[in-house]
């Protein structure tokens, strides 16, 4: 019972950091675009970003994809968090539980996947565009392209969001099993 009341206080503390990580970044880019002119002259070089003439559509996209996948990660870990309640008082078994489990895996492998695939079109785009510049050998680079979008960090959110899968499967048949079991009592 102590090991689930740490992971309680660990995903709520990993959660409240991310809700103020989150908003801290939302504050930052809504200065550094609607108040440019007050901030800083090291700041103020933020709002190039915002240029069309530097960055393209196709620069972006690996931004705000990791930026969507962040505010993902925050609702995995809310399900995470609505399910410590019921974990607590050793209510396993429960619809909610097998629902929130389910969805932050589905969350995680989610993420997981798109950051593998985002890295991969990044790459292509990066490749193709200094390919024009740099003459090199193009299986080298491809199958170096490969191996970088495959990185850690997807890798164990994957691992995480099938675990979670599992867990929420086998909830769900000892849950069956529990009611089959008290039906025949």
């Amino acid at each position: 019972m102590k090991t689930i009341k740490t992971l309680k206080v660990a995903i709520h503390l990993l959660f409240f950091g991310l809700i103020t990580v989150f908003f801290s970044q939302l504050l930052f880019w809504c200065a550094v675009y609607f108040f440019n002119d007050p901030l800083p002259p090291l700041l103020q070089n933020f709002k190039m970003i915002f240029n069309p003439v530097f960055f393209n559509w196709q620069t972006l996209i690996d931004p705000f994809t990791n930026a969507l996948n962040f505010v993902l990660f925050i609702v995995a870990v809310y399900y995470l968090k609505k399910s410590m309640a019921s974990f607590v008082n050793s209510l396993f078994y429960t619809a909610s539980v097998i629902v929130n489990l389910k969805k932050a895996g589905n969350i995680f492998v989610f993420i997981g996947v798109s950051i593998i695939l985002i890295q991969f079109l990044s790459g292509i785009y990066i490749l193709n565009t200094t390919q024009n510049i740099v003459k090199m050998n193009s299986l080298f680079a491809r199958s170096s392209l490969i191996i970088a979008a495959f990185d850690l960090k997807s890798i164990f959110l994957m691992i995480a969001g099938l675990f979670l899968l599992l867990f929420s499967a086998s909830f769900m048949i000892a849950r069956k099993l529990k009611q089959e079991n008290n039906l025949t009592i």
